[in-house]
């Protein structure tokens, strides 16, 4: 049994490979890819790299502000201003789709206990609606809040006080990154606490008492948003 379970692993390692490859195989076709909203991330990370004597100042300007979807943004920021903004928003979204597929394997893996063949075919969806709209910030983060559903899971046999603790940690800078990477994390934890729950039967308060606990990390964001909502300036898009 053993053996058999060596080599169903190999088979899916080999399909892994095989989806990872068909992923990334388009962005070796083409470098400008073909996606709606892309060109005004490239266009804002190469006015916020551009020094004082570019003429695109003349014209333009971007200021960097901590809001929540600013992941790819402060990854620029951070290593690649200075660089070509075409080939870095190239490489963001081909690790987008490749993260997304990266990302349900390992929430199978923590969920079966084993790798799981039907998690291939997170594949078939690493170019989807968003992807192709080309909502960069979302794209790349959506994947990290899967990754951190899969450490609340793998979490769970901890008191709920210390993995409320490695939260705290995690949900901020989530948040950060983009608000509906954040927001899918908290709907995933807000199921699976709701079943917890209703498992819990006659023991209801003490299951009830350790989803509040774990709720807590999820606040702080919460509340700086509407504290964003309620003091900020008036949007211009509505």
């Amino acid at each position: 049994m053993a053996e058999e379970g060596r080599l169903s692993t190999g088979w899916i390692a080999l399909g892994a490979l095989l989806v990872a490859a068909a992923t990334l195989w388009p962005f070796t076709q083409a470098l400008y890819l073909p996606l709606t909203d892309l060109p005004n991330h490239i266009a804002r990370h190469t006015i916020m790299a551009a020094d004082d004597a570019s003429p695109l100042l003349d014209y333009w300007s971007a200021d960097f502000v901590i809001v929540p979807n600013t992941a790819v943004d402060l990854l620029w920021q951070l290593f690649g201003a200075g660089g070509d903004a075409i080939v870095y928003s190239h490489r963001i979204m081909a690790i987008a789709a490749l993260n997304l597929f990266a990302a349900a394997m390992v929430l199978a893996r923590v969920i079966h206990g084993h790798w799981t063949w039907w998690s291939l075919a997170a594949g078939l969806v690493g170019f989807n609606a968003t992807f192709l709209l080309g909502f960069q910030n979302y794209v790349f983060s959506v994947p990290f809040g899967i990754y951190a559903f899969a450490l609340y899971l793998w979490l769970e046999p901890r008191p709920a006080w210390q993995r409320a603790l490695v939260f705290l940690a995690i949900t901020p800078v989530l948040f950060l990154m983009h608000f509906f990477a954040f927001a899918v994390l908290g709907a995933l934890v807000f199921g699976r606490e709701l079943q917890k729950l209703f498992e819990a039967g006659p023991h209801w308060r003490r299951a009830l008492g350790a989803s509040a606990r774990i709720a807590i990390p999820f606040l702080l964001p919460v509340i700086w948003l509407l504290l964003s909502l309620a003091l900020g300036p008036e949007n211009p898009a509505g």
